[in-house]
């Protein structure tokens, strides 16, 4: 009877507990594939291309009830960041490793090239990158030295890749972007950000550093940058690089990775607290609209996300169900499966979430 009334109790407080404007979002089907937990997606013109650990797996998802493995391509040792751009895909990871993918035929992908900084050592670690023109800038880390570089790499010729130049940085960065002509490093170290100067893009110069300033994700729009650190989302204006002004602070109070923001919402990607969605048209009244909780079906934690039209793709880490699609083009009804698919794979699951 207490096992009754206490079951009972709980349903009324989570009833209560949400509020009516929330979506919650179900599982409605699922793809078993081959990964051990996934680490970035991004979308092109239908394509998606996910970092898997050590894969890189591309998939038309021009149809999100029928997603279809175009592609599975092994690169070796733990992968960590990614970047498409102009048909090819920069990939960077553990052991020092940058890798250039030619993904102009998405079902056969073209390894042209694989270059290491300071010879192959576990040791050595590439965690970040960003591609301008003719240069990548990768942030390098020496797990033996503790020394962090930001290295400068040659990719006009993506046959024949090579680093050009690298900086001490004194930043171990775990977010890197360029907005305008500047390339910023955010991380930890003797400062806890710094910005770098374009205008020879194979030679930045260090123009300013910043102390009490930590992002771990952003996504640049123009000047304006939405960020996320431990468990708040911020939202700064980088017009300009020696004033950078906050305007605004949401403390979200749960574990933060990874943010887009699309047509006035920001997509935040919480770990074990899944998916949310926050109406931000008004930035002094953030508003949380939409949740989808992966807790409720066995997945470990969001750490990416990408929009597809009216669907989002969230990877999860280490689950048996590490890539995941909602439908979120109405943020109001609960959802129902409508499309089941088996593929060979590590016991992991590509899911399709859909609207009543």
């Amino acid at each position: 009877m207490k096992s009754f009334r206490f079951i009972f109790l709980l349903l009324i407080l989570v009833f209560y507990a949400v509020p009516d404007n929330w979506a919650v979002f179900q599982k409605i089907g699922e793809i078993e594939w081959t990964s051990l937990g996934g680490v970035q997606v991004e979308v092109v013109d239908n394509i998606a291309y996910t970092l898997e650990y050590m894969y890189l797996n591309i998939y038309d998802v021009s149809d999100p009830s029928n997603p279809i493995l175009m592609s599975n391509t092994y690169l070796g040792n733990e992968l960590l960041y990614m970047q498409i751009k102009d048909q090819h895909a920069y990939i960077s990871g553990n052991y020092g490793k940058f890798i250039i993918i030619d993904i102009t035929d998405p079902v056969s992908p073209i390894v042209t090239d694989e270059i290491y900084f300071s010879g192959y050592a576990y040791y050595h670690l590439i965690k970040r990158l960003c591609v301008k023109g003719n240069y990548a800038y990768l942030d390098y880390y020496d797990y033996s030295t503790y020394e962090s570089k930001l290295l400068i790499a040659d990719i006009s010729d993506p046959y024949n890749c090579s680093f050009v130049n690298n900086l001490s940085t004194d930043v171990s960065t775990d977010c890197m972007f360029i907005n305008g002509n500047y390339l910023y490093l955010f991380g930890f170290g003797d400062y806890s950000g710094c910005a770098y100067d374009l205008s020879d893009n194979a030679n930045p110069i260090l123009y300013t550093t910043y102390d009490n300033l930590y992002i771990d994700y952003a996504e640049v729009k123009h000047d304006t940058v939405y960020c996320v650190n431990a468990w708040y989302f911020r939202i700064y204006d980088f017009s300009n690089p020696q004033n950078i002004n906050l305007l605004t602070t949401y403390d979200t109070d749960i574990e933060l990775n990874y943010v887009h923001v699309e047509n006035n919402k920001a997509y935040l990607a919480c770990g074990e607290r899944g998916l949310k969605i926050f109406d931000i048209s008004d930035y002094t009244n953030i508003t949380e609209i939409g949740v989808f909780d992966t807790q409720m079906d066995g997945s470990i934690g969001v750490m990416q996300l990408a929009l597809i039209g009216e669907n989002a793709i969230i990877l999860t880490e280490w689950s048996d169900n590490a890539f995941q699609i909602i439908d979120i083009s109405d943020p109001t009804p609960p959802a129902e499966l409508v499309a089941s698919y088996d593929y060979y794979c590590r016991e992991n699951s590509l899911i399709i979430h859909n609207d009543l």
